[in-house]
């Protein structure tokens, strides 16, 4: 790329181009090397667009920016001030027709065009070649190929023999069904008719169930008529393994089959005390209001005592129960129903009489706070 914008003008005069792209107009932007949009045509914008030319003698010339090919509109104003503006006018008009490294020239095009023609020519006489062989084509109903027959005869009947190039596809076919490979070591060619002696075949047994064991299934419907029940035994069994997994791995898989058997002794205990504390209320209750005017309200002496103790017993067997973990041993709290008032703490321990203190630990037994 060299001095392919230019112009006449005075060595003392100053000029400068601006080029467009045909296709959308963009101008180029010198600092941006870039084409963008025209913007706010002011003296600033142009400022930033102007290719500035050298003077060379009575004209000017500068070098066409590089871009991609195409067609340009090139236009060369003649500066009047310090600095190019507006009002600058057009000197000169032209385009550029830019293959991306240079400008195509009329010899280039010219070039071209005779390239065109000889290849044009050589296209014509391999045309009239194949009208010649196959008659007139404007009025020919089918195309006759010849040989086809003979030509495919010949691939297939070609010797194995024969397929000897290295790399082709026929060798290929051959060794695989010939067996030539003399050695396999990437494991890519494989021989079918290699020889097979001293291969020995065990023998096979008929294995009908599916199983192993060659029990043969009867009939279809012993399978079919259960599938229902086996697929909710399935589902059952899941959602079991699921809720126990998180459980089971918390506990010593020594100690599982004693823990269970506490557990369900320390149940069975729990359940039979509080039948008991109930039968012993409903009992407090008879007796309280069978002697109520001795041992109701403002009594006193021993029939008082009495009432405070059936009321003790009596709120124990209908109050609530938690457990308060802020403490060390855990400890199991009975508090009046429906109220914060506190009737019985107990210290849990696990069946060894270990303090309990988190909830992988099985409780065995509870006893009175020192």
């Amino acid at each position: 790329m060299a001095n392919e914008i230019n112009c006449p003008g005075k060595n003392a005069d100053t000029y400068y181009a601006l080029v467009k792209r045909r296709t959308d107009k963009y101008i180029y932007d010198v600092g941006d090397t870039a084409f963008e949009a025209v913007g706010t045509w002011n003296d600033a914008r142009i400022d930033e667009c102007d290719i500035v030319m050298t003077a060379i003698g009575d004209a000017h010339y500068a070098d066409f920016p590089a871009v991609a090919a195409g067609v340009y509109d090139i236009e060369i104003r003649k500066q009047a001030g310090a600095n190019p503006d507006t009002d600058d006018k057009a000197e000169f008009i032209g385009e550029m027709c830019w293959d991306g490294t240079a400008e195509i020239t009329r010899s280039a095009l010219d070039a071209l065009i005779d390239t065109v023609k000889a290849e044009t020519s050589l296209i014509g006489a391999d045309t009239g070649e194949l009208q010649t062989n196959q008659g007139n084509w404007l009025t020919a109903t089918s195309v006759e190929v010849t040989n086809l027959t003979a030509i495919a005869s010949a691939v297939w009947n070609a010797l194995t023999s024969g397929l000897t190039t290295v790399g082709s596809i026929g060798k290929k076919i051959a060794d695989w069904t010939v067996g030539q490979v003399t050695s396999n070591t990437d494991k890519t060619d494989y021989s079918l008719v290699a020889d097979q002696s001293g291969v020995t075949i065990g023998t096979v047994t008929t294995n009908t169930d599916m199983t192993g064991t060659n029990n043969a299934i009867t009939s279809l419907a012993a399978i079919t008529d259960d599938k229902d029940s086996y697929k909710a035994d399935v589902s059952a069994l899941a959602l079991a393994s699921a809720c126990t997994e998180a459980r089971l791995a918390e506990l010593d898989p020594a100690n599982l089959p004693a823990d269970a058997a506490d557990a369900k002794t320390f149940a069975s205990n729990a359940a039979a005390l509080a039948n008991d504390a109930a039968a012993f209320a409903n009992s407090a209750d008879n007796y309280a209001t069978q002697n109520n005017a001795v041992v109701g309200p403002g009594g006193t002496g021993d029939c008082a005592a009495i009432a405070t103790a059936l009321t003790f017993v009596k709120n124990v067997s209908e109050g609530d129960w938690e457990f308060d973990t802020t403490t060390t041993p855990w400890q199991m709290v009975c508090k009046i129903k429906g109220t914060v008032t506190e009737l019985v703490r107990k210290n849990l321990k696990d069946k060894d009489g270990a303090n309990v203190t988190s909830i992988s630990q099985l409780i065995g037994q509870s006893t009175e706070p020192a």
